[in-house]
């Protein structure tokens, strides 16, 4: 239940510059939490409404959000017992005003001109949902590319998220009608992706990092790693069957990354399940290879995935890794999976 909620003074909605509502969680997050909100604060785009939902932090988070609650009218505090993620999430989503709804969480930072930037891309490219890619720090550094268009977010689905969960921008009324499932605790964000791809919503991410991404040992995704894959299995069987009998793909012309091989092979099992398996499998596999950034590694990997999956058989998965391993890395395989 919310204990208290301060609201401060929002910018009127108009059709040039239309209010977005960033929802921000919060749970024992002091470590980083001005960072945080202050990247919002400082957005080159001004006209928006920062909802804070402090979910019963038992730390100094509050005593933060308060200060810069006095400091700028836009920031909205909901003061919470304890409820966990999604209730929080689905909490900030039906108290906000704007047309759009962006994520944030409290251990990342905002490119200056993300909403700016997103906003523009989302009408400009009339989208329903908009993502970007993010540049990693703290405890690990890097830079994580995701696919830009629709078609090819659609299919990376089969594999895992294809939006980074606190970069993503969508139509606040699309949300409303399809608010955080309950049930998905710690896959939240990928079942939500799978809903509204089945819904036929349109997707993409630009093509540029706008979040630095904190990793650190306490976070969600981290302490949750285990619980995330296991949940999102039966989400990724179910939309894989979707998407094979939904999805218009040119495979002829577009087997050209994992998502699409992935895709490709579902698509064409029983093929693959004839008699000639071995001899059609190598020729199909070492026909495209050389024209694509797949490699042989890769390849496996997503097989195993479906077999894992059982969206295809053990029996199959094995006799295509006698195509690519030799008899002793095959035994030591088989080994380490049992």
């Amino acid at each position: 239940m919310i204990s208290s909620l301060t609201i401060g003074y929002q910018l009127k909605d108009n059709n040039i510059h239309p209010l977005i509502s960033v929802i921000l969680p919060i749970y024992n997050a002091e470590l980083y939490l001005n960072d945080s909100i202050r990247s919002i604060l400082n957005q080159t785009y001004k006209n928006i409404e920062l909802i804070i939902i402090n979910d019963g932090s038992s730390d100094g988070s509050l005593d933060i959000i308060k200060k810069i609650c006095y400091d700028d009218p836009r920031v909205i505090v909901i003061n919470k017992r304890n409820e966990g993620l999604i209730q929080a999430l689905n909490d900030g989503i039906a108290i906000s005003k704007g047309l759009f709804i962006a994520r944030m969480d409290a251990d990342d930072i905002s490119n200056h001109s993300r909403l700016d930037l997103q906003i523009n891309y989302l009408k400009s490219n009339n989208l329903d949902i908009c993502g970007c890619n993010i540049e990693l720090f703290g405890d690990k550094t890097g830079y994580v590319k995701y696919p830009v268009y629709d078609d090819k977010i659609k299919l990376s689905l089969i594999l895992g998220s294809p939006f980074a969960h606190p970069s993503i921008m969508i139509k606040a009324s699309i949300l409303k009608k399809n608010m955080y499932d309950a049930q998905a605790v710690n896959f939240e964000d990928f079942e939500l992706w799978s809903r509204l791809a089945m819904l036929n919503y349109s997707f993409g991410n630009i093509n540029e990092s706008l979040l630095n991404y904190r990793v650190h040992s306490n976070q969600i995704s981290c302490v949750n790693r285990i619980k995330q894959v296991n949940g999102a299995v039966k989400i990724k069987i179910e939309y894989a069957k979707f998407l094979i009998n939904n999805f218009n793909f040119d495979y002829h012309s577009n087997v050209n990354d994992i998502s699409s091989l992935t895709f490709f092979i579902l698509r064409n099992k029983n093929f693959f399940y004839r008699k000639g398996l071995r001899n059609e499998f190598r020729k199909f596999i070492f026909s495209f290879l050389p024209y694509t950034n797949i490699n042989k590694i890769d390849l496996l990997k997503v097989l195993y995935l479906l077999a894992i999956f059982r969206i295809l058989s053990i029996k199959y998965f094995i006799l295509i890794l006698r195509l690519f391993l030799s008899a002793s890395q095959f035994t030591k395989f088989i080994n380490y999976i049992k």
